[in-house]
């Protein structure tokens, strides 16, 4: 039997996958790593939601936000 769940419902918790990113709260995309602001991590979706999670406690976790800002930033050079 498939299931189905509907965009746009509330998700339970928003914690960091191991990965370093997280499920947006408001549409249940993938949320991406975007910033690092007063010890907490800062996800956006392609919606352009952005939300705050814990940083990872462990240092693989941390190793992968930091490869994430890292692309970012130089998405965003390589862009200008």
């Amino acid at each position: 039997m498939l299931t189905r769940r509907e965009i746009g419902t509330p998700l339970s918790a928003v914690a960091p996958h191991r990965d370093g990113t997280a499920d947006c709260p408001s549409c249940g995309l993938a949320a991406f790593p975007w910033a690092i602001k007063d010890r907490e991590l800062v996800v956006e979706c392609a919606n352009r939601h952005r939300t705050s999670v814990a940083l990872p406690d462990d240092a693989p976790g941390r190793v992968a936000v930091d490869n994430w800002l890292a692309k970012r930033g130089a998405q965003l050079h390589a862009q200008h």
